[in-house]
């Protein structure tokens, strides 16, 4: 079977989804392949965390990028709902650091993006979270939010869904082009052709790149999270610890995350990865040592050497581009990345200095 369109774009993760809903938005026929079920994997499992985890460790241009991207939600999800008659878990909990070695980069940070920020005492934290261990007080961010993943995924996938653009169960076997041109790609459904493809595979891009000769620093990082059951504890506010994190969800579960295992394309939970989560839970929490873990699940990130996204036309083959690369802030990043991509696909001026972030920066050519 041949199919037409105008772009395919290959992985139906939160990255892949808001390329192709910003794509659809600007009249493009858009195809996204997925060989499960879209939103399945990383994003699926992602904690939701609207902020970067120790964001002043991150290069400039991905700390301007993901400062812009808080600022991006609200929108999006009230434009989700309505299309979809649903409602998304957005919630500006605020959140709490309690790194007091990290105060100061911290704070930094905060002046430099404009976000409010405010020193407090262990008594201070004790008024606002009882059972909350913080004896070096914290540093409050009251604006900080988190997105309940799997409302945001079944929301975009109702969205797309209905524009008739998901194909599930349709693993990709080759990309193929002539002339440098690309041309479309050979599925287990058979051959589709395209004008432009979107690589947006996340933790699986470089395996795709592969074929063409181009070697794509992107390999599979494993998170696990575990949650404990609502009512386990009482918890307001996100909580960051070093790599550690805490959030309450809407219907009073907490989640604790996250581990990060050099695990290949490993994706199952260990034991060890849930004695490491609930031990940082309990040091933080003391009443969870008597609470049974609810859940336990993991997903493979796709990690970049420096953290930063490859988005953009991959050279020597015309219509080809990445969307890929987000490590731990894909959830965060996805409305922005996507709309890089769709511009410059569409060949438009984008809003955002795309130059950091292109592949040329980092993928080596074997041929």
């Amino acid at each position: 079977m041949t199919t037409q369109s105008d772009t395919l774009v290959i992985g139906g993760g939160i990255i892949g989804l808001m390329t192709a809903r910003e794509l659809a938005r600007r009249g493009r026929r858009v195809a996204v392949l997925d060989r499960g079920r879209t939103g399945a994997e990383a994003s699926y499992a992602a904690g939701g965390i609207l902020c970067p985890l120790e964001p002043w460790r991150l290069p400039g241009p991905l700390r301007q990028l993901a400062a812009r991207a808080l600022d991006e939600y609200p929108k999006l999800v009230a434009e989700l709902e309505e299309a979809g008659g649903c409602r998304i878990g957005l919630r500006r909990t605020g959140l709490l650091l309690l790194d007091d070695g990290a105060f100061d980069h911290a704070r930094h940070w905060a002046r430099e993006y404009g976000f409010h920020c405010r020193q407090l005492t262990a008594g201070s934290v004790a008024e606002l979270e009882p059972e909350l261990q913080a004896p070096e007080g914290a540093l409050q961010f009251p604006d900080m939010a988190n997105v309940y993943a799997a409302d945001l995924m079944e929301a975009l996938r109702r969205e797309l869904s209905g524009l008739g653009v998901l194909h599930e169960s349709i693993e990709v076997q080759g990309i193929c082009h002539k002339g440098g041109r690309l041309t479309g790609v050979i599925t287990t459904d058979g051959d589709m052709e395209a004008e432009n493809v979107v690589v947006a595979g996340g933790a699986w891009s470089a395996v795709m790149l592969e074929a063409l000769g181009r070697t794509l620093p992107v390999r599979p990082v494993r998170g696990q999270i575990i949650q404990y059951p609502a009512g386990a504890v009482t918890l307001e506010r996100m909580v960051l610890c070093g790599r550690r994190y805490l959030v309450p969800r809407p219907g009073g579960e907490l989640i604790v995350g996250s581990t990060l295992e050099e695990s290949g394309f490993d994706a199952d939970t260990t034991d060890s990865g849930r004695h490491e989560l609930a031990t940082a839970a309990e040091g933080m929490l003391p009443r969870l040592a008597t609470v049974p873990i609810e859940a336990h699940w993991a997903g493979l990130r796709p990690g970049a050497p420096d953290g930063m996204p490859f988005i953009g036309p991959v050279e020597g083959v015309t219509g080809l581009y990445l969307n890929t690369g987000h490590y731990q802030n894909g959830i965060l990043l996805a409305p922005l990345s996507g709309r890089l991509a769709a511009n410059l696909v569409c060949g438009e001026s984008p809003d955002l200095d795309p130059a950091p972030f292109l592949p040329s920066r980092r993928m080596v050519s074997r041929s």
